[in-house]
């Protein structure tokens, strides 16, 4: 009897986890998955002229962004300022990383900020563009890159890995800027958007040569930013932790970025933080716990809670605060 009990409860087991590892690995490949592409109202976007996203394909969803889809985003064109489509080469990786590069007005500035994007975005984003053109018409360098399975750039798989991997095409066009374009490497700036921020972390601790970093609608803790959007479309939040026990089978190890650990290596590089409190995607707190944090740390950082603006909404609701704020930053501190 003893024996049969045994046995079957070694089968429960066992199945119990062949049903978990089976969820797991559905939630992992739900919550990895990029698109590799630009939706075709964008694809004709650069600095010179630009649109906003398309309907139903926005940076949050509901009719609000229906309401902004044929804004005009004239007001923020680049001026009397070319730009030069450039294919930045990640060696290491074999990646291919379309890039835009906008030069300065005067050969002898320096000062040069990249802009990240986030999750499924690209430099072809009203929310990319944007700020690179408010920096780049102040008088900075600005270079606008499309990290891998994004955009035009390289497609090796199709996913995204929480800036564990997209941090390394970021690497790779910091080392274009230095050993291409002169740049030292404390000239260097960081705008990430969105998710853009969590290769942003791996860059804070592994470049301790850069200037100074901005965050707009960043994420602080990946775990409960993929729980927040699985539960936005009706899957049970808890089922990630499955997805991150799964992803180590695929030698993915999202445990690697760990926000606090690279906020210490921040020493005297300031950060620059904005955030709409309304935020849908990205929940506000997000920024308000890194804010805490880097406070907690003595670091050196400022914040622009953003009022009633979704997720990078604030580009366009709070755009004035972009405009004084954005430049003077980097010009500051580079």
């Amino acid at each position: 009897m003893l024996a049969l009990i045994v046995k079957y409860t070694s089968f429960l087991v066992i199945s119990i986890f062949i049903t978990c590892l089976a969820v797991g690995e559905f939630i992992l490949w739900q919550a990895l998955p990029v698109s590799c592409s630009n939706h075709e109202k964008i694809e004709k976007n650069n600095p010179i002229k630009f649109v906003t996203n398309a309907k139903g394909h926005g940076p949050f969803r509901g009719e609000r962004w229906s309401q902004l889809v044929d804004m005009d985003l004239s007001q923020w064109y680049l001026k009397n300022k070319k730009y030069e489509s450039v294919t930045i080469k990640n060696t290491e990786d074999g990646i291919d990383i379309s890039s835009w590069w906008i030069p300065a007005g005067e050969e002898s500035e320096k000062r040069t900020v990249i802009v990240v994007h986030g999750i499924n975005g690209s430099k072809k984003q009203f929310n990319q563009l944007i700020p690179a053109n408010i920096i780049a018409n102040s008088g900075l360098n600005v270079l606008m890159i499309d990290v891998r399975n994004h955009g035009e750039s390289s497609c090796p798989d199709g996913w995204h890995f929480a800036g564990i991997e997209e941090w390394k095409d970021v690497d790779a066009a910091i080392e274009y800027l230095i050993d291409k374009k002169g740049i030292p490497e404390r000239n260097i700036g960081i705008h990430a958007v969105s998710g853009g921020g969590l290769g942003t972390f791996f860059l804070i601790k592994n470049r301790k040569d850069l200037g100074a970093f901005s965050l707009d609608s960043g994420v602080f803790d990946w775990d409960s930013i993929v729980q927040h959007e699985l539960e936005y479309h009706g899957v049970p939040g808890f089922t990630w932790q499955l997805a991150i026990f799964v992803a180590k089978f695929h030698g993915i190890f999202f445990d690697k970025n760990l926000p606090k650990e690279a906020l210490n290596e921040l020493q005297e590089r300031p950060l620059l933080v904005f955030h709409g409190k309304k935020d849908s995607r990205v929940p506000f707190f997000h920024s308000e716990k890194l804010v805490e944090y880097v406070k907690s740390i003595n670091g050196k950082i400022i914040f622009f809670p953003l009022e009633g603006a979704d997720h990078t909404e604030g580009v366009l609701s709070h755009s004035e605060i972009y405009e004084d704020n954005l430049p003077k930053f980097f010009k500051t501190n580079l």
